[in-house]
């Protein structure tokens, strides 16, 4: 049941960075308040979008994932 609420946590992850930090998209167009005020709230973490804009858009997924669990 872990395992099963783990992937389904990274899944929601992977799909707001996709939602709010689109790949094809400017970066300049990414919304990185709505995907630190959806992490802050579904996972109680403490991010705010300066923080999320130094990390790389490719480790956001792993930084989120550790964080949550």
């Amino acid at each position: 049941a872990r395992d099963l609420a783990q992937r389904a946590a990274e899944t929601q992850i992977v799909d707001a960075i996709d939602e709010n930090l689109p790949d094809g998209e400017e970066q300049s167009e990414w919304n990185y308040d709505a995907l630190a005020k959806w992490s802050n709230t579904r996972y109680g973490t403490n991010y705010n979008a300066n923080a999320l804009r130094k990390i790389d858009r490719n480790s956001i997924d792993e930084e989120l994932v550790q964080k949550a669990h």
